[in-house]
């Protein structure tokens, strides 16, 4: 080294006196060898300037390079580290402090052994020495990266990646190695999951489609594929709109891509091509994907295949139709929340609760939209992961309380937890379950209870399911003009005082409540004292503010009206579907009632017809032979007077005879479904007079006085061999019951509109209550013996209903012990315009 070595700046000054000095001389032209010698020293005066800044800007480029390098390292989150030939460690940077839980202070003193697993530890160092050994051989090596299971001071595991450099000094001599460490936990999380969701889209029965912006497929999975029939290198590069049909409407792409470019999510159906032309089915739901910037990059479409279940649909439309309430699904609300704070909601939340959405987000709580009790629940779910729908109880803005089904999930979203919750409102279901149930008690009902029973019972659960306070039931008979059978609610007569008719109650006198039966469809009326073409209620009558009646049809006839009434909020098309499905049911219940009950009257009625001819025919027949034989043995002395009584007694005992086999044709052909229906206009007096006739000389013998009180002109519209029957029927069993000197009257009256009601009544020994239910039924009806002995079958008044019936009208009896018998039946009036 120099000693005494001048400065800079002393060195500076003497270059500037030496250039005045050489200027004196040049003046002069004084120069010398002395002059050359100082030139020379100015030039080396002037590079060893140069050398001097080069050193000072070398200086601050390192001291600048050296910062960098301590902020680089005392910043970053993964570790630099720098190792000698031996395996020691010549530099850690600070951010292994934090990687590995240790202070700088015990970093220093570390090994590679103390960071790292046994077996990976091995690894590291024979890649080490091997490293070394390939540079000792002339191989050159470079970057090297590894995965390495690390060890913190706490004993905590985690994968760190390993990237190393060779160092080298200036003659490319390996001094040492560089490395970065850093945590690959979480990554190599990442990478498993998108292995997992790879393959599950793969594996998906759903086609996945993934393309750019502009529609062009970048990806396909193997199901596309075989739905398709295109291959996946058919398929890339090309547009969706390979599979159009033309069959999918084209406002449905336009509301495709205005809803996807805006950046919201598509649901719809398409009806799609295959590469073999055939055409299917695709539900379809097309998401955005964007970038981190939120600008659009691609777009995925998840298709399911859903040909077979639109066939099905196809094929069972009307039943669907019927049954649409049942599988209809509710628009689900999403609810985005955070610590119950509702982040975000959809616009189906709204019609759910009432709120709109900017009265919840960022200002409501879940303790807005469900009970305490359910937001505990849901807390509970979600902390415990539950995937699977749970059922909780909502709130709406008006403080009513409703059941809801919710499915919760946890997204991670800058660094917070997110749930995202989705709600279906649950009444719909749960109400039908509730007819469902209703359903499975009628069926238990039906084993041991009548008709009218069975649809009491369903009356009442209609009230109860709508929240009404009426209901009714009428039963339509098949002429379409008349209600047979209306039964009211408990609580309907419990308020109403208007007789109520039993039988053919016209219907055009129902009022509002048989709309349905014109409409031929459910009639709501929410406010009945503004209608229009309302008829006044009657007097005693319950008030009416609002109700519901619906139609039930088979074969195009009505043949229920089923119907409830005031309850405390509007009806719904809601209470409609509920009801429909409850009338259903019960008119299910009742046809199946009927076809058991057919079922054993057919066989009973089998056993009783042979019983008849057995018993019933055999003895009149007897009783006629035996008299032909006493006059044959004695015709010579019979006394006139004996031979006249026995003459008479065998032309009523054949009479008898010839009746009950008439009625017996007459019945099994009613039975095989073979008599003839021929209705026209009968002249109802004129008839009756005939069969009066044919039971004179029974009424003389009897003392019994005939009265006819038939209207003049009256005439039915009925089969007239069938009316003989009836009328011939019941005149005879009112003469066998009728004792002596009494009375049988015939009356005759219009009963309404389309209907006339014919009486014939007695002053004979009557029927206990008991029987009466029996009367027209072959089966219950056992043979009764007359006042005179005279014997019967019961098969008359069975042939009446049978008749009565086919000719559209009913029969009923009203009658007491001892007081008298009175048969009633209806006719359609014939129209005297016609004849």
């Amino acid at each position: 080294m120099i000693e005494n070595k001048p400065t800079y700046i002393e060195l500076l000054a003497e270059n500037n006196r030496l250039k005045l000095q050489l200027a004196e001389f040049n003046e002069n032209k004084l120069i010398d060898e002395s002059v050359k010698k100082n030139i020379e020293l100015i030039e080396i005066n002037e590079e060893l300037r140069q050398t001097f800044e080069t050193i000072e800007q070398n200086k601050y480029d390192l001291e600048k390079s050296e910062n960098k390098f301590r902020l680089l390292a005392e910043n970053i989150s993964d570790v630099i580290w720098m190792m000698d030939l031996n395996g020691n460690f010549t530099y850690v940077s600070p951010s292994a402090s934090k990687l590995f839980g240790y202070t700088v202070q015990e970093l220093t003193h570390l090994e590679a052994k103390d960071v790292l697993i046994e077996s990976d530890f091995i690894k590291h160092k024979n890649a080490f020495l091997n490293r070394i050994e390939n540079e000792k051989n002339g191989q050159i090596t470079d970057l090297y990266t590894s995965e390495l299971v690390h060890v913190r001071k706490n004993g905590e595991l985690f994968l760190g990646e390993i990237v190393t450099n060779p160092l080298r000094d200036n003659n490319k001599k390996l001094i040492g190695i560089l490395g970065v460490t850093r945590d690959i936990s979480a990554r190599k999380k990442i990478e498993d999951e998108i292995k997992k969701l790879s393959v599950v889209i793969e594996q998906s029965p759903a086609s996945v489609v993934i393309t750019d912006v502009d529609g062009n497929i970048e990806y396909v999975n193997d199901t596309f594929t075989k739905v398709t029939g295109y291959t996946t290198e058919e398929a890339i590069g090309k547009n969706p709109r390979i599979l159009k049909s033309g069959k999918t409407p084209p406002e449905t792409y336009t509301e495709l891509w205005q809803t996807i470019l805006s950046g919201n999510v598509w649901k719809g159906e398409f009806i799609n091509r295959n590469k073999s032309g055939e055409h299917y089915w695709e539900k379809v739901i097309i998401a955005p994907i964007k970038s981190n910037s939120g600008a659009l990059t691609n777009f995925v479409s998840i298709k399911e295949n859903i040909t077979d279940k639109k066939n099905a649909e196809f094929e069972l439309i009307d039943s669907q139709e019927r049954y649409k309430f049942l599988s209809d699904i509710t628009t689900e609300g999403i609810i985005i929340h955070e610590n119950e704070l509702i982040l975000d909601v959809n616009e189906s939340i709204t019609r759910i609760t009432g709120y709109s959405i900017e009265e919840m987000v960022n200002k409501e709580n879940l303790s807005s939209l469900f009970t305490n009790d359910s937001v505990i629940t849901i807390l509970k779910n979600i902390s415990e992961k539950l995937l699977t729908p749970f059922e909780i109880t909502g709130t709406k803005k008006d403080g009513s309380s409703f059941p809801v089904e919710m499915e919760s999930r946890l997204f991670k979203y800058k660094n917070k937890e997110i749930h995202v919750s989705a709600i279906r409102d649950i009444t719909y279901r749960k109400r039908v379950e509730d007819v469902l149930r209703s359903s499975l008690k009628l069926n238990e009902l039906a084993n041991s209870n009548d008709e009218e029973e069975i649809i009491k019972w369903g009356l009442e659960e209609a009230i109860r399911l709508s929240v009404s306070k009426i209901g009714f039931f009428h039963i339509i008979n098949d002429d379409q003009k008349t209600i047979t059978m209306q039964l009211w609610s408990k609580q309907t007569l419990a308020n109403c005082d208007v007789k109520i008719k039993k039988f053919h109650s016209p219907i055009e006198e129902a009022g509002t409540w048989v709309d349905s039966f014109y409409e031929r469809r459910p009639v709501v009326h929410n406010n009945y004292n503004e209608l229009k073409h309302k008829k006044g209620l009657p007097e005693g009558h319950f008030p009416l503010n609002r109700y519901i009646s619906l139609p039930l049809l088979e074969d195009d006839k009505v043949k229920i009206i089923f119907g409830v009434g005031n309850k405390k909020d509007d009806y719904s098309q809601f209470d409609v579907d509920i009801l429909s499905l409850l009338a259903e049911n019960i008119w299910i219940v009742i046809q199946r009632k009927r076809s058991e009950k057919q079922l054993i009257e057919a066989n009973n009625s089998k056993d009783k017809f042979f019983s008849i001819i057995s018993h019933d025919l055999k003895s009149p027949i007897g009783s006629i032979q035996g008299l032909t034989e006493i006059i044959l043995e004695n015709f010579e002395n019979i006394d006139r007077n004996d031979l006249n009584h026995y003459i008479r007694t065998m032309n009523e005992s054949s009479k008898v005879t010839y009746n009950l086999l008439d009625n017996l044709l007459l019945w099994a052909q009613t039975q095989r479904k073979r008599i003839e229906f021929y209705p026209v206009s009968i002249d109802i007096h004129e008839v009756v007079q005939e069969v009066i006739q044919l039971y004179s000389y029974k009424a003389e013998k009897k003392r019994i006085s005939v009265i006819l009180n038939i209207e003049e002109n009256i005439q039915a519209k009925a089969d007239k061999n069938m009316f003989e029957t009836i009328i011939r029927n019941l005149i005879a069993n009112s003469l066998k019951f009728t004792p002596k000197d009494g009375k049988l009257s015939i009356k005759t009256s219009k009963y309404s509109k389309d209907y006339m009601i014919i009486q014939v009544k007695d002053s004979g020994i009557g029927i206990v209550k008991e029987k009466i239910p029996k009367l027209f039924n072959i089966v219950d009806n056992p043979s009764t013996i007359g006042i005179d002995n005279e014997r019967g079958t019961g098969l008359g008044l069975v042939l009446c209903k049978e008749f009565v019936e086919i000719n559209g009208g009913k029969i009923w009896v009203e009658s007491e012990p001892g007081k008298g018998t009175n048969f009633y039946f209806t006719l359609p009036l014939a129209d005297l315009k016609e004849n």
